[in-house]
């Protein structure tokens, strides 16, 4: 069995599948034609970048990705009940930080546009590539292997930092982050990917999902808001109530998967 690297040969890594995105992303960008949804262009550079980055990342580090794992059917259930009440927490949570720090009107102009593309665009970005692409990358190779090597706990907290980093931006760091915190430790109640995938897709569509159907809430998916806007109180504690009742379950319905070998050598 292969050594996992550090932490430092992690976030060089990360940094270079970055590096490799961006590349993409420009060369994408000059080959498609204009005006072509930026939806589409995220998606493409994702599936062109992550995905061999991923394939190369296990075989150097010697780990198989671990797809669906363990748990009963009824698991699914309580997944969507934890993320859809984490997405009001963690939408109130980006709300603060933009209250704390506003977006720069470019940004929001940015965010908006990408968030105004047609439904089926953003679920297939959002709700189909990003959760393949990046639960992966960060559940799939960095989570395991640093667990392999440093433990769970620690393992859970870099990954879930190095997750909400890789957003490049602090309006969606802290959430990312503490979304990642979530979607590592049901990887590792579950064993494997499958679930932690489906909780991301959750995570990022349902807002969307919610608005088209035409119900729209300020400060958490109200695209049209012009400035940062707070949930409402009962709303907010609707949210808090259900993810909380979720991760009890989880807790009692999924079954922790198998402690992994250290890589560390011994003194």
């Amino acid at each position: 069995m292969n050594r996992f690297p550090g932490w430092l040969s992690v976030i060089l890594f990360l940094l270079a599948v970055l590096a490799a995105q961006l590349m993409a992303a420009a060369l994408v960008a000059k080959i498609l034609p204009r005006g072509l949804a930026s939806l589409i262009l995220v998606s493409i550079t994702n599936l062109t970048v992550f995905l061999p980055a991923v394939f190369l990342g296990l075989r150097w580090a010697g780990l198989r990705p671990r797809w669906w794992g363990q748990g009963s059917p009824r698991l699914l259930l309580v997944v969507l009940l934890t993320v859809s009440g984490a997405t009001v927490v963690l939408g109130q949570v980006s709300n603060l930080v933009q209250f704390l720090w506003p977006m720069p009107p470019l940004l929001q102009d940015f965010f908006f546009d990408l968030t105004s593309q047609p439904l089926v665009l953003l679920l297939l970005a959002l709700g189909v590539v990003a959760p393949l692409t990046e639960e992966l990358l960060f559940r799939g190779l960095v989570l395991p292997g640093l667990t392999r090597r440093y433990g769970f706990p620690i393992a859970l907290i870099s990954s879930s930092l190095l997750f909400g980093l890789f957003h490049l931006n602090p309006w969606q760091a802290l959430p990312a982050a503490l979304a990642g915190l979530y979607l590592g430790w049901l990887r590792h109640r579950t064993g494997g990917v499958g679930h932690s995938m489906l909780a991301h897709a959750v995570f990022n569509g349902l807002p969307f999902i919610a608005a088209a159907l035409g119900w729209t809430v300020a400060g958490y998916n109200d695209a049209a808001a012009t400035h940062a806007a707070f949930e409402g109180p009962l709303f907010f504690v609707g949210g808090l109530a259900a993810s909380t009742v979720g991760l009890v379950l989880t807790t009692l319905w999924a079954p922790l998967s198998p402690p992994a070998v250290s890589d560390t050598l011994a003194p």
